[in-house]
């Protein structure tokens, strides 16, 4: 699957901003992803479809990165990006 990411310049406050928020965030991420009742199946596909529609290149990346390596196929990944979401597992 190729996807193609726009190139953008931040300068250092945004970047920092970025850094901070990916930190606070990624705390609460973790827990969740630990939690038995939230599956992989559940959460992947809106892991992608919110960076997605919120136009955060950085966190798509990383979202399609987790979900391909949690088994994903490329296909159901590919159909969220293109705003398919019945491309989206069912279990």
């Amino acid at each position: 699957m190729i996807q193609k990411f726009m190139k953008r310049l931040y300068d250092v406050e945004t970047c920092q901003r970025f850094i901070v928020d990916a930190v606070a965030s990624s705390a609460g991420m973790r827990k969740s992803r630990k939690n038995p009742e939230i599956s992989a199946a559940f959460s992947n596909p809106i892991l992608l479809a919110v960076p997605h529609a919120n136009g955060c290149c950085h966190c798509t990346f990383v979202h399609t990165k987790n979900a391909l390596e949690e088994g994903m196929s490329e296909d159901e990944v590919q159909g969220l990006h293109d705003g398919e979401f019945g491309a989206a597992p069912s279990n």
